[in-house]
């Protein structure tokens, strides 16, 4: 959502600075990903989902919702322990709020 402002009585939209974050996934992510915004497309009539549309509201749930947050962290969990920990630095992830 952009910021607003008010001149001379009227609300103007203000853009938002963006910043970019490379993503690196898997082909099979990548693939499972745009499969379901091509779904999602059709689902809602449009013409397209942009990826990074459906990631920026991913991460607005990651970071809003406590349970998503612990899922994720969970996952994060699963994963070093799938790959070895061992292979990586250790990290600790924060505590849930």
């Amino acid at each position: 959502m952009d910021a607003t402002d008010d001149v001379d009585g009227a609300q103007v939209m203000l853009p938002r600075p963006r910043v970019q974050l490379p993503v690196e996934l898997s082909p099979g992510v990548h693939r499972r990903l745009a499969e379901w915004c091509r779904q999602t497309a059709r689902a809602l009539d449009v013409s397209g989902v942009a990826r990074s549309d459906v990631i920026e509201v991913l991460l607005e749930h990651l970071v809003e919702n406590a349970d998503t947050s612990e899922a994720v962290r969970r996952g994060l969990i699963a994963r070093l322990e799938r790959d070895g920990a061992a292979a990586r630095p250790p990290r600790r992830l924060p505590n849930a709020g």
